[in-house]
């Protein structure tokens, strides 16, 4: 298991409130090479006049060169991918407005900081035509329904894939849908439902995903890791609310087979 211990200032691994100066340097030592997550509680943000900034902000990681952002809001945790090498390296992690203001020298308190392995190994950086696939925010373990071997997983919306490719492309993540919710259904589960989804908090695609049927989605991806969030119109549901006797508490919004990743250029 790969450790973090601080250069600047005692905040890793911490379960309570700790306050510090952005940017905040990380040392991580890892075994050996793999990918991993980071995730991260922002519980305030204020500028060096000490004035709180409201909204949502920017929070990026600079790991040996390669960088990913994402948007943080208070006392909501995120997750970013992250490659480490074997050995010892620094992570910078930087937080800035949303609203197009530069890094600064800014004050954050963070609920917690932890470090999630994926048990995805790699031997070097991907070379030019590999890309990988890690599940970020609101997806539940995989479950196997039957004994296909098919690994779903259960996700609450909005849920976020991180996709990792070394050079710009388009992307096609192909799935099945196996479950989605629909508040007109008497058990909360209908046969299709309206999905958004948008990549790195662009525009919407918007598509419909039918039950038991292939769901393909195309999507153009910059270079490095980037953000997919897929959002299912109808939102969540409690399986413990809406049939009797489920002792289920999770919010649900949809379930979906495992994904499959690949250049829309390798098509036939």
């Amino acid at each position: 298991m790969p450790s973090i211990v601080t250069l600047q200032p005692n905040i890793a691994l911490i379960d309570a409130e700790k306050w510090t100066y952005s940017p905040v340097r990380l040392h991580i030592t890892s075994p050996s090479p793999q990918v991993a997550l980071l995730e991260v509680q922002l519980n305030h943000i204020r500028n060096d006049q000490d004035q709180e900034l409201p909204g949502s902000h920017t929070l990026t990681l600079n790991m040996g060169g390669t960088t990913v952002s994402a948007e943080i809001e208070a006392r909501r945790m995120i997750t970013l991918p992250i490659f480490l090498e074997a050995g010892v390296q620094t992570m910078v992690m930087d937080w800035h407005e949303t609203q197009g203001i530069s890094p600064g020298a800014y004050i954050v308190s963070l609920d917690r900081i932890h470090l999630l392995t994926q048990a995805i190994p790699y031997t070097t950086q991907p070379a030019a035509n590999d890309m990988l696939l890690v599940y970020g925010n609101g997806w539940y373990a995989p479950e196997a329904w039957d004994a296909s071997g098919d690994a779903w997983r259960w996700a609450k919306s909005p849920a976020a894939l991180w996709v990792y490719s070394p050079t710009p492309r388009q992307v096609l993540l192909e799935t099945k849908v196996g479950a989605v919710y629909d508040a007109a259904a008497a058990n909360g589960l209908g046969n299709a439902g309206n999905f958004a989804v948008k990549v790195n908090n662009g525009d919407p695609l918007h598509l419909a995903g039918h039950m038991d049927q292939p769901f393909i989605v195309a999507v153009e991806v910059q270079a490095g890791w980037n953000e997919v969030v897929f959002e299912l119109e109808a939102g969540n549901f409690r399986p413990i609310d809406v049939t009797p006797g489920n002792g289920d508490l999770r919010e649900l919004s949809f379930a979906l087979r495992a994904f499959v990743v690949s250049s829309a250029n390798d098509e036939g």
